[in-house]
């Protein structure tokens, strides 16, 4: 598995997240799964996540949606109404504008578990939090969907 190669990364993955708010003194976890398969029309991934969020008072489901598409300058991780969020550049620190925040993240390898770790480190005005997620593989796409219920 390469994860500068997305095509590489179909399939079904266990997401572990925490989430350290240093500006708030709060600690919150997402744990769940990603899937990340092919649209069925178009040459984009679809990025979807769900889990169950424990953030302050509140303990319940979360999902939220990305793709990964081909760009002219390589893959890029684009919100659900198509905004970039981020070049998918594997190894390197990437940048997401967001008013006076800024967002500096990294997706590396790994090898531990085969998986992925990604790290958002978000400071600004509003913001001082950083974001920690830990993605191991479970099953490749397409294989028999019944094992998502066990």
């Amino acid at each position: 598995m390469n994860v500068a190669d997305p095509l590489t990364l179909l399939g079904t993955w266990q997401l572990d997240r925490v989430i350290d708010d240093r500006r708030n003194n709060v600690r919150g976890t997402a744990t769940g799964r990603l899937t990340l398969a092919p649209e069925p029309a178009g040459d984009r991934l679809r990025w979807f996540e769900e889990c169950l969020l424990e953030w302050r008072d509140y303990r319940g489901p979360a999902t939220r949606t990305y793709y990964l598409a081909p760009g002219p300058d390589g893959w890029r991780l684009t919100f659900d109404d198509g905004r970039l969020f981020h070049r998918w550049r594997p190894g390197e620190t990437v940048r997401h504008d967001c008013g006076d925040d800024d967002y500096a993240g990294t997706v590396e390898p790994a090898p531990e578990t085969g998986g992925m770790i990604i790290v958002w480190r978000v400071t600004g005005p509003r913001k001082d939090y950083t974001s920690t997620t830990r993605l191991t593989f479970t099953r490749p796409y397409g294989a028999d969907a019944t094992a998502e219920a066990t």
